[in-house]
């Protein structure tokens, strides 16, 4: 109940504040009256039975001993008078009544009698008794008198108590309900109201002050929606200029952007040309001062072509364009082509150079290995550059290693110029030099170790420096990859020595009958890349524009059609476009953008168009030739599966189609998990095949062999099962393991082209 009430309205408590103690007061004095009452008519009742009983106790004693018995009864008759007086005896001394009047009976009803008694006494002796009957209704009658009229009285004091606590009550909450309803009005935000002032006690006192804080709160918020306005407004205005700053910004941005691509596609169409016609004529006859005129050419061209690969890798890492690729490479492969690439300008310098690879290094990885060769060349460059005398050490370790995941440092060590002490950080910075005399005695453009550092973060790793002025420098770098299951790399790592050679033969029978277009203005560049796919047994026709070759396209198939972008008459996303919209659904020619645009968004701009790949110049005929068996590749794949394409020798594919749908009921799905589950016993098999000719073990890999041969003919992959059978048979022979080990990097080849097909399915 008390926690109601302490809950309940302000009005409540006051109303109950004032009326529960009225009622109290009430019932108090109540209480009090009505046992005053009731003593009083008792006491008045007492009072008269004795006084009668007394008066007629002394005049009935000279009446009992004379015996004058009817004076007796005269006088009881008088106070029979009485109405209240029920009745009167007089009793002798045997309680023999003398005489008596009234209803005094043993079978009458006594509970409104008060009956009152006296002896009758003379000389001191008892000889008789007076006994009278008095009825109390009279006095019970007054008693309900007064408790009806008390009744009332209380009735109209709590009706008056509670109208007046009602009215004491509205007129205190009704001031503080009013203040309550502006709090709540100011509480959504409305200073504007005011509580009225209706008294000068408290209350008042307390809407004064409500009011003067009302007003404080208003002119707060009036300076402050002034001061919002004043701020929006310079906001609009800051955001208009930088609306206008972004624009020109963009524009500026695009201008760059488009200056740079011209640059690129200005500059690389005569650079492919040089790279391309120098390459050829030095596979002609010439002697020894030629062949140095045209290496000079050839090692300037290629200056150049790094300097414009690094001005296009910084644009594209300040607008956050430039990305990694995810391929499966070997790390021992991607040092020494590194050393490969820098043998002549080392052997020029006459210094040492060498690297070392620690012997817990993972060498089977995955990630970029064109970036991670593109930083150390810039570092190995840098040492080779700044270094006159001494030597250059390449060092490869562990940092940390997972079951899937390693983390690898290296270090380029020279005993170069060295870098001053308060040079270390900002040989980092774009266009800057540790000696800005460095640019015109060494030549650089400052932006190598800005797009290393770039380059080495990307790969999840820090680059840093340590040097001292006249001693050299060494940098480091880490960087995280993902490890290859699998690999019979690190078995044989000089094998990879021998791949070029074998792959080069492969590609000039691969392409023997392979058709291309191609679409080239520049008579230099038609007539160096016809020469370079002839010379690997494509079959050539030329178009000098978009329009020629359109039209020969319209005449004639062809297995690749390799398209430059910049052509008279019609450009080559123009050809593209009618070229796919002549062929519909029929057929599908391969069509590779081969040209000087080089910038970011370009290669979507071609596919956009309908074209297929995409590969800058100037071109590298490795990956070239590439492309084109990738796509001849899927060709073969489309046509085993009856989609649109020219039918292929089956030696281009590395898996009998025919066979393998018979094989797999014509189902896909069922054939791509076929190959993956074959590869993935296959590599294992290859994997215990190396390690058994290792050790010597014949008869082991004579079973890998014959196992290998088993399951590459059940999925009709028929290079491998020749491979395996070849390998199986030179088992049995006294040098069969000199003549296994050149087949063992065949086989890892032509498993890892039925993977790359396999996903083309």
């Amino acid at each position: 109940m008390f926690a109601a009430i302490k809950n309940s309205r302000f009005a409540t408590k006051i109303l109950l504040g004032i009326f529960i103690p009225l009622i109290a007061v009430c019932f108090v004095l109540g209480s009090h009256m009505i046992v005053e009452i009731h003593g009083d008519s008792l006491k008045r009742l007492d009072e008269k039975g004795n006084t009668i009983t007394r008066l007629l106790a002394k005049i009935s004693a000279v009446h009992i001993i004379t015996y004058d018995y009817w004076s007796l009864e005269d006088y009881i008759k008088e106070v029979l008078a009485d109405r209240e007086v029920v009745y009167a005896v007089i009793l002798d001394r045997n309680n023999r009544p003398v005489t008596h009047s009234g209803a005094r009976s043993e079978n009458i009803d006594h509970s409104g009698i008060e009956v009152y008694t006296m002896g009758i006494v003379h000389n001191n002796t008892d000889i008789g008794k007076v006994e009278i009957g008095i009825s109390t209704a009279r006095y019970r009658e007054e008693i309900t008198q007064d408790l009806v009229l008390f009744t009332l009285i209380v009735t109209v004091t709590i009706v008056l108590g509670f109208m007046l606590s009602l009215f004491a009550s509205r007129t205190v909450t009704k001031p503080v309900n009013e203040i309550a309803d502006i709090m709540k009005k100011a509480e959504k935000g409305d200073f504007s109201v005011r509580a009225p002032v209706s008294s000068g006690d408290e209350i008042g006192s307390l809407a004064e002050g409500l009011n003067e804080m009302l007003s404080q709160i208003q002119a707060r918020d009036l300076e402050l929606e002034t001061y919002r306005l004043r701020l929006e407004n310079k906001v609009a205005r800051r955001t208009a200029e930088l609306e206008t700053a972004r624009r020109a910004a963009e524009e500026a941005n695009r201008a760059k952007s488009e200056f740079l691509a011209n640059m690129s596609h200005e500059i690389r169409t005569p650079i492919n040309v040089i790279i391309g016609m120098t390459a050829l004529a030095l596979d002609t006859e010439l002697d020894g001062e030629q062949r140095d005129f045209l290496t000079a050419v050839q090692k300037s061209a290629y200056a150049l072509l790094s300097i414009i690969n690094d001005i296009l890798d910084f644009s594209k890492i300040e607008v956050g364009k430039l990305s990694l690729n995810s391929i499966d490479f070997d790390l021992r492969s991607t040092i020494e082509d590194v050393v490969d690439m820098l043998a002549l300008q080392v052997s020029e310098k006459g210094v040492e150079f060498a690297y070392v690879i620690g012997h817990n290094v993972p060498t089977s990885l995955r990630g970029d290995p064109d970036r991670l060769r593109q930083v150390l060349l810039n570092l190995c460059g840098n040492a080779l550059k700044f270094t006159h005398e001494g030597e250059i050490i390449v060092s490869v370790g562990l940092k940390e290693e997972t079951d899937d995941a390693a983390v690898i440092v290296f270090s380029v060590a020279d005993t170069g110029i060295g870098i001053p002490e308060d040079k270390k950080e900002v040989i980092f910075e774009k266009f800057i030099q540790a000696d800005g005399s460095t640019a015109r005695i060494y030549g650089g453009t400052g932006l190598g170790l800005s797009i290393s550092r770039e380059l080495v973060e990307m790969m999840g790793g820090q680059i840093s420096v340590e040097s001292e002025p006249g001693k050299g420098s060494t940098f480091r770098f880490s960087a995280k990859f993902r490890k290859r299951k699998g690999g019979i790399e690190d078995a044989f790592p000089g094998i990879k020595e021998k791949v070029p050679a074998a792959r080069r033969v492969e590609e000039r029978r691969r392409f023997q009958d392979v058709s291309v277009l191609l679409v080239e203005d520049n008579p230099i560049n038609r007539k160096m890349a016809a020469t370079m796919l002839r010379k690997a047994g494509c079959m050539v026709e030329i178009a000098e524009n978009g329009r020629l070759a359109v039209e020969k396209v319209a005449r004639n198939h062809y297995d690749i059609i390799l398209m430059d972008i910049q052509l008279p008459v019609m450009d080559g996303f123009d050809a593209t476009r009618l070229i796919r919209k002549e062929e519909g659904n029929s057929r599908h020619s391969a069509i590779i953008a081969m040209t000087a645009h080089a910038m970011k968004g370009d290669r979507d701009q071609c596919i956009r168009a309908g074209m297929d790949d995409y590969i800058p110049k100037p071109v590298d005929p490795a990956g070239l030739f590439a492309l084109i068996d990738k796509w001849m590749t899927l060709s073969n794949a489309k046509q085993a599966v009856g989609l649109p394409g020219k039918t292929q020798t089956s030696s281009l594919s590395p898996l009998d189609m025919k066979r393998a749908l018979s094989r797999s009921g014509n189902d896909m799905e069922f054939l791509r998990e076929m190959v993956r589950e074959f590869l993935k016993y296959a590599t294992g098999q290859a994997g215990k095949l190396a390690e058994a000719i290792s050790a010597g073990d014949m008869d082991t890999a004579q079973n890998c062999g014959h196992s290998i041969k088993g399951s590459a003919g059940s999925i009709g992959a028929h290079k491998i099962a020749s491979l395996a059978l070849d390998m199986e048979n030179m088992s049995k022979t006294l040098d069969g393991k000199k003549n296994i080990l050149p087949l063992i990097e065949m086989l890892n080849y032509e498993m890892e082209r039925l993977r790359i097909f396999a996903e083309t399915l």
